[in-house]
C-alpha cells in the first residue's frame, strides 16, 4: 500500500520538473519494486517461499512501470 502511495507521489515532480536527483529517486524505486515482483514469482523464493501468480495484469503493470524507467531515462538525456 506504502510503494503504490509513493509511486502515485512521483507523479509530481515528474510534472513539475524537479530535477534529476528526483527522476533518480522515482527510477530506483520504481526498479526495486521490479525485482521484488521478480523474485516472489520465482518457486522458493526468499519472500513468499512458493511462486506467486503470473496475471495479465501483472505483465501490464510490469510493462508500464518498465516504459516509466525508459521515459524517465530519455528525459533525463
Amino acid at each position: 500500500m506504502v510503494g503504490g502511495i509513493a509511486q502515485i507521489f512521483w507523479i509530481l515532480p515528474i510534472l513539475r520538473r524537479w530535477g534529476k536527483v528526483w527522476y533518480s529517486i522515482g527510477i530506483a524505486g520504481t526498479t526495486v519494486f521490479i525485482a521484488i515482483w521478480t523474485i516472489t514469482r520465482m518457486p522458493g523464493n526468499p519472500i513468499t517461499h512458493r511462486a506467486g501468480d503470473l496475471d495479465a495484469i501483472d505483465i501490464v503493470t510490469e510493462a508500464l512501470q518498465l516504459a516509466f524507467i525508459g521515459f524517465s531515462l530519455l528525459s533525463w538525456l
